[in-house]
């Protein structure tokens, strides 16, 4: 199926770049029309404006003729009403009037996007049994695998487009696309997915029902990028050396040892990142907020610090939970009169000593800490995870993490008035926070490789002094880091 698409370009050109004349069994006129890449449908039917039920007024389950198609409105709301014959309702869904969710069909989603928001494929995915090639692209797009199920993903001309090669419910295939999309932007930090076109084929090809939908999440583009293959990328900031010798041209040694240690993301990875969407809503709830973080326009960067060490909480969590490791030894059952005895000689002295100097020792904060003396403190919690999947971790990056706490608790850890100064340390420690949520993230799915140091980046681009002794990326190796 991935032969041209003129068939579903023409039908998706016909209803965005034409005012539609719709029928309907009523007497009104009723115009459909695409506007700031949204749809709308204006009638000369009268509305009471001074209706209470004006907020539900809509077109839903609607069926208007167009030319030669039927199409049935799924979710509308009113926009707009001038005078007695003027009122325009939006259109967020509609479909061929013939539409069954619940139909084993042969499914492709068709994205119109922008071609300054296509991607080299190569600066991410492995060309082995991943990349396919599209339209006489050899590496133009991807093919992976969701739950036995065969899925194609890629460009062509300005279209993104997900497409299964198997038959498949039309529900299966909508979260399948959603989770493939959202897998896509996280490791690309771009993806088309603001709304998008549906067609479902028979076993002759040929289309027998299609969606519009515009209930996707938000088209995804941030400059918090963490992988790529293209080793000057990392250091698009510096002055690299370049010769020629006898053997042609002569790259700079850093770039020579980075590309020796870049690894692009494999197939098993991907599909990885997929199933654990799909399969644990924690992971998913993780991945998606650090994509609607990434996302935020003009948003205060203390508050998206916080948003930060609330994912990290997450995830750390999560990974803690599942190897149940974090002071494994002493929470045993076999300790369990050990660790009684412990505790309760400790609450023998601190009573003593509280009752000789007369203070009241129930409920004080003194026995408490000790009834919690088993319970790892949050620095441990959090930093496990990093042990547990054997990432590196600097004295700064657990500097970092030790600052969750005040973040969590709407106080700023830096006390400078100047605003120029604050804001720079904040970009600061929400770059920093971001490489520690990824870091686990993709170590979670199998990935081993490089992620950039944006922060080093940042600091070269501004001509900022601050990480001369760390690298423009970070290797999410297997040995601590004690720099």
């Amino acid at each position: 199926m991935t032969k041209l698409i003129e068939e579903e370009l023409t039908l998706i050109n016909f209803f965005e770049n034409t005012k539609i004349e719709l029928t309907n069994t009523d007497n009104y006129q009723y115009l459909l029309y695409r506007e700031n890449e949204k749809y709308f449908i204006q009638s000369n039917k009268y509305i009471n404006t001074n209706s209470s039920n004006l907020r539900f007024e809509c077109i839903n389950d609607t069926v208007f003729t167009i030319d030669k198609y039927n199409i049935k409105i799924l979710s509308s709301q009113l926009k707009s009403t001038e005078g007695f014959n003027k009122t325009i309702y939006s259109v967020d869904k509609f479909h061929s009037d013939i539409f069954d969710r619940n139909r084993q069909l042969k499914y492709k989603l068709i994205i119109p996007c922008d071609e300054k928001n296509k991607i080299h494929y190569n600066d991410y995915f492995s060309l082995r049994n991943f990349m396919i090639s599209i339209n006489r692209t050899p590496s133009g797009g991807i093919e992976f695998e969701i739950n036995n199920l065969n899925f194609q993903m890629y460009h062509l001309n300005n279209h993104f487009i997900v497409e299964t090669t198997d038959i498949v419910l039309f529900n299966d295939f909508d979260k399948y696309c959603r989770l493939a999309l959202a897998s896509f932007g996280f490791i690309t930090g771009s993806v088309c997915m603001g709304q998008g076109y549906y067609f479902g084929y028979n076993s002759d090809e040929k289309i027998v029902q299609f969606l519009f939908d515009s209930s996707f999440y938000n088209t995804y583009k941030t400059q918090y990028r963490l992988i790529t293959t293209n080793a000057y990328e990392y250091y698009q900031n510096v002055d690299l050396n370049f010769d020629f010798d006898e053997n042609g041209f002569k790259s700079d040694e850093r770039i020579n040892s980075l590309n020796e240690q870049l690894k692009p993301i494999e197939k098993s990875i991907f599909e990885t990142l997929i199933i654990k969407l799909i399969e644990n809503a924690k992971f998913s709830e993780a991945v998606f907020s650090i994509i609607s973080i990434n996302n935020l326009k003009s948003f205060s960067s203390f508050l998206k610090a916080g948003l930060y060490t609330i994912v990290l909480e997450m995830v750390t969590s999560l990974i803690n939970n599942s190897k149940n490791t974090v002071q494994e030894d002493i929470l045993k059952e076999n300790h369990k009169e050990t660790r009684n005895a412990i505790k309760n000689k400790l609450h023998e002295i601190a009573k003593e000593l509280f009752e000789s100097n007369e203070i009241e020792y129930n409920n004080s904060i003194v026995e408490k800490r000790i009834n919690g003396i088993y319970t790892p403190i949050n620095i441990d919690k959090l930093t496990e995870a990093y042990k547990i999947l054997q990432i590196p971790l600097t004295d700064k990056d657990r500097k970092n993490i030790k600052l969750r706490n005040k973040f969590l608790h709407g106080s700023s850890p830096f006390k400078d008035k100047d605003l120029d100064t604050l804001s720079k340390k904040l970009l600061y420690i929400n770059l920093e926070l971001n490489y520690l949520v990824n870091a686990l993230i993709f170590k979670y799915i199998g990935y081993d490789g490089v992620l950039k140091n944006l922060t080093k980046i940042y600091l070269d681009y501004s001509n900022l002094n601050g990480l001369e002794e760390q690298e423009y990326y970070k290797v999410l190796g297997t040995k601590e880091n004690k720099k």
